[in-house]
């Protein structure tokens, strides 16, 4: 994303927000770790975010929506679709289609459903919590560069 399709987006913050007052160095910051995100989806992550957050979003908080727009789930939806498997685990099989890949992906680097369930609480939470911000980077790494791919070919075809 170009500085100035940035400074056209955060426009709509600015506005939003205009009641709070922000140190001038947030909106360099924010540029600073979204420039690489694809113009389109760092729009559509705004717009959601105007839409729900009353406060003036942290770089934390648009990362959240981002997501959002990416369709990876949040670390608590995470959180649940293990849960769930767990106490399905229990009584029978549980199938993985059923879940979203992210979730997969957790549990085979976790050991497995039955290496998580042996964990202890505390060590469950924290691997949980790693393996999924490990994860999350990759498939955004993965995105933008598919991202990359195909702005490139736009441009080719020019």
């Amino acid at each position: 994303m170009t500085k100035k399709e940035f400074i056209d987006i955060y426009k709509t913050i600015s506005i939003n927000y205009s009641y709070i007052e922000v140190n001038p160095l947030v909106p360099k910051l924010h540029y600073k770790y979204f420039k690489e995100i694809p113009v389109e989806k760092f729009k559509a992550a705004i717009i959601k975010l105007i839409e729900k957050e009353e406060y003036y979003p942290s770089v934390g908080t648009i990362n959240k929506y981002l997501e959002e727009v990416s369709g990876i789930p949040s670390l608590e939806e995470v959180y649940d679709h293990i849960e769930s498997i767990k106490h399905i685990s229990q009584r029978g099989s549980w199938s993985s289609k059923d879940y979203p890949e992210i979730v997969k992906r957790i549990i085979d680097e976790c050991g497995y459903i039955s290496g998580i369930m042996q964990l202890s609480n505390d060590e469950y939470l924290s691997k949980i919590r790693r393996k999924y911000y490990d994860i999350v980077e990759d498939i955004k790494k993965e995105q933008n560069k598919s991202n990359q791919i195909d702005t490139g070919k736009a441009l080719e075809l020019r």
